[in-house]
């Protein structure tokens, strides 16, 4: 067992016992006096009829100062605690002679722990029963826990398991004392990553790759107004505006002369139509061509927006694939009869 710390007073009275101790089985007696005498948990030697062949040391407790009764320490057991220091358990009458004593025992575990450290760096442990050394350890070691040691505990490096989540931040670590050969492939995940502790700063240009970042990881709320430029998208990689030709005024039938050059592969979504003034008694009739030929094979395919309406999404061309070079055109095949449309835009959408 470990080693008990014991009380100790100066000028305790020696005194008499006032009750009987038997050689086995009793747990508590009783005292005369007690001026001087320790109490409370802590417990202490006492010697009963010193200088005879009847002489017994016992380590005992006392709970209060004006206690009068003495109960022997039951830890690890009553019977370990009589007989000590080189005597032997005996029976004592009332009225024999007893006071508080420092004991051999005493002496010698003030001794053991005196004589332990020995070098520079020493540290005081303890194992089932005795005190032990626990050398100084390598530079740059930390003292860690390990039950195998007598003494529970050993110097060793820091592997990534005795690392806490919360106790490693950037704010400790020197930004050159981070290598890649220093970080085991699994010793880093994001759960041991604080979001705040991640900054543009900390990461290199080269290190962000697209097969690093996941596809949900960007999204809108993460993008700067300013940080996404012409010069930064691949080629494809915006969609192309729409063709939109404006037809300002009183509608008339006929070709426009407005062309919308592609200057890439496109491909034809839908034509959107619309107008301000919306015609009555007839449609309106729009047609789109492609380098002169319209791109809906017949004439009731083509963007129409009836009486009384202002809009027509719906048509969708029979041609759609469209080259670099290739340009549109567009016609207007009916204008309405009671009342004319006016100002139309028409908008090729691209998919």
């Amino acid at each position: 067992m470990g080693k008990v710390r014991r009380s100790f007073t100066g000028g305790s009275v020696a005194t008499t016992t006032s009750s009987s101790i038997a050689s086995t089985g009793t747990t508590s007696f009783t005292i005369t006096a007690y001026t001087g005498w320790p109490y409370g948990a802590n417990p202490f030697f006492v010697v009963v009829e010193p200088g005879t062949a009847n002489e017994e040391k016992l380590l005992v407790t006392r709970s209060t100062a004006s206690d009068s009764a003495l109960t022997v320490y039951s830890a690890p057991s009553v019977a370990a605690n009589r007989g000590l220091d080189g005597t032997v358990a005996a029976a004592h009458a009332s009225g024999s002679a007893i006071y508080p004593v420092f004991t051999a025992l005493d002496a010698d575990e003030a001794n053991e722990l005196a004589s332990v450290l020995t070098s520079k760096g020493d540290l005081l442990g303890h194992g089932a029963s005795t005190f032990a050394r626990v050398a100084v350890g390598s530079n740059n070691h930390v003292l860690v826990a390990d039950s195998a040691q007598s003494s529970g505990v050993k110097w060793a490096a820091v592997g990534t398991d005795n690392i806490s989540d919360g106790a490693v931040t950037t704010a400790k670590i020197a930004d050159a004392n981070v290598t890649a050969g220093k970080l085991a492939s699994n010793a880093v995940t994001t759960a041991k990553i604080a979001d705040a502790n991640v900054t543009t700063a900390k990461i290199a240009d080269a290190n962000v790759t697209t097969a690093k970042i996941g596809d949900s990881q960007i999204t809108t709320a993460k993008i700067g107004d300013g940080q996404v430029t012409a010069a930064k998208l691949a080629a494809g990689a915006a969609p192309p505006a729409d063709a939109v030709f404006t037809i300002p005024g009183t509608l008339s039938v006929g070709a426009r002369n407005a062309r919308f050059y592609v200057e890439g592969s496109r491909t034809i979504s839908n034509v959107v139509v619309s107008v301000g003034t919306a015609p009555t008694g007839a449609s309106i009739i729009f047609d789109v061509n492609k380098n002169g030929t319209t791109i809906f094979s017949t004439q009731g395919n083509r963007p129409t927006i009836t009486a009384t309406n202002f809009y027509d999404g719906s048509s969708t061309p029979n041609v759609t694939s469209l080259s670099a070079g290739d340009y549109l055109t567009v016609d207007v095949d009916q204008v309405g009869s009671s009342a004319i449309g006016a100002d139309a835009v028409v908008r090729i959408v691209f998919g």
